[in-house]
């Protein structure tokens, strides 16, 4: 009896296991390789450059206008400008009207006072407090606080000093020297006091660096490296004035056209810069 009870149960066990349904084995995912992220790679910048302060005379009116990065400033006067002397801070702008008084503008409370002369040429002394004026083929210096007129010579000679200008790092002051012939770019040597000329030509401009002299004679331009080792020769345009942009690009100024010469790939390219009506008369030191 107890064998065929076992015999049952094996019986009943074995048809239970063939009857069920067969196991599907879950299929394996196939996970792609991933790549290493190569590590961010961080971009630097140029720093953008400071823009230099750029100073416009309107020419249809008597305007000056100031104009640093997109903000302007103008300053109404009586008469036409026929230049203006900066400070190399910034802080201060002689300005000289045709056939009227030195104006002295503050640029810090917006203030100005009148000097009772006339320049034909004037530079602001290295300590700011006075100008370099040239007249009458005499520099004088001429004290800016406007409470003296008196104008003392410094030095007299039948040529004509003009357009003075500072060679920046220096006490060198240099300038044209105009006589019956071909005006002369010239300096005067701080150890012997000699009077030295570089050449024939006219608005002696230094770079921001002192590293490069710019001047014109007619309508070319000559830039020379300081130990003139190096010189450049620009031509295709009538010159009326030119100016450093910064230490690497001359704005050559024709009426209100504007071209600029790169040092670097010697190119020149016309370039926009204030209005139609503005001629720019001066360029100051950047911003730091």
């Amino acid at each position: 009896m107890r064998w065929f009870v076992f015999l049952i149960g094996l019986i009943l066990l074995v048809g239970c296991t063939s009857s069920a349904a067969p196991i599907t084995p879950i299929p394996t995912a196939t996970i792609p390789a991933v790549a290493p992220t190569p590590p961010a790679t961080a971009t630097v910048s140029a720093m953008p450059q400071p823009a230099p302060t750029l100073f416009f005379a309107d020419t249809t009116t008597t305007n000056l206008i100031i104009q640093h990065d997109q903000l302007s400033q103008t300053v109404a006067l009586s008469n036409t400008i026929d230049f203006v002397a900066i400070r190399d801070d910034g802080a201060q702008i002689a300005i000289q009207p045709h056939d009227e008084d030195i104006t002295i503008l503050n640029l810090a409370n917006n203030t100005r006072h009148t000097i009772n002369s006339h320049c034909d040429s004037m530079v602001w002394a290295p300590d700011g407090q006075s100008l370099f004026c040239a007249r009458y083929g005499n520099i004088y210096t001429l004290q800016s606080d406007g409470q003296s007129d008196t104008l003392t010579t410094l030095a007299a000679s039948p040529t004509a000093y003009s357009e003075f200008v500072w060679r920046p790092k220096s006490a060198q002051l240099w300038f044209t020297l105009v006589s019956d012939t071909t005006p002369k770019i010239c300096t005067i040597s701080n150890s012997t006091a000699e009077l030295l000329c570089v050449g024939n030509g006219q608005q002696p401009r230094w770079s921001p660096n002192g590293q490069w002299l710019a001047y014109r004679l007619g309508d070319s331009v000559t830039i020379q490296s300081a130990d003139a080792s190096q010189e450049y020769s620009v031509t295709g345009m009538r010159v009326d004035n030119l100016f450093w942009r910064d230490d690497h690009h001359v704005l050559i100024i024709s009426n209100t056209r504007i071209m600029q010469y790169t040092l670097v790939d010697q190119q020149f390219t016309p370039i926009t810069l204030g209005a139609p009506t503005w001629r720019l008369i001066g360029v100051g030191a950047p911003t730091r």
